[in-house]
């Protein structure tokens, strides 16, 4: 048997004695853990059951009303701001602006904005300048 002296033994007993009750936390919060995995495995049970004796499913409880006329209401719809990140994809661009454009929003509530990291080869005005000018549709409010 191992005989320890003075402080090196308290400091060993103090050490164990930490290490026991790592362990038993450890220990609670694996059984506190396991217990919300059966709790949460008997709900769904629970709602499973309970949709095939009704023959309603839980998201039949909910409503979806629209969202109310944009033009009569633009102060109920909050702000947007629709950002594009472009790298010289000349190609798509113009089209992904456009569609960005063209969201059934209030305009007063509503933004895009292209940002552009590449440079162009040929010198001409990237598409996130012809936006802010306001070329093609709604963008650069």
């Amino acid at each position: 048997m191992l005989h320890t002296v003075g402080a090196v033994g308290a400091a060993y007993g103090a050490y164990v004695g930490l290490l026991n009750l790592l362990v038993k936390v450890a220990i609670v919060l694996s059984v506190a853990c396991s217990l919300d995995r059966v709790v949460h495995v008997l709900l769904y049970a629970k709602f499973k059951a309970k949709a095939f004796l009704t023959g309603r499913r839980p998201e039949d409880e909910f409503s979806c009303r629209p969202l109310p006329d944009p033009a009569a209401y633009a102060l109920v719809y909050p702000k947007v701001a629709v950002q594009l990140p472009m790298f010289n994809e000349r190609a798509v661009c113009q089209a992904i602006i456009d569609s960005a454009c063209e969201m059934a929003w209030p305009r007063e509530r509503f933004c895009v904005q292209v940002s552009e990291r590449g440079e162009r080869r040929d010198g001409e005005e990237g598409e996130g300048a012809r936006a802010r000018r306001g070329e093609k549709g709604r963008a650069g409010n």
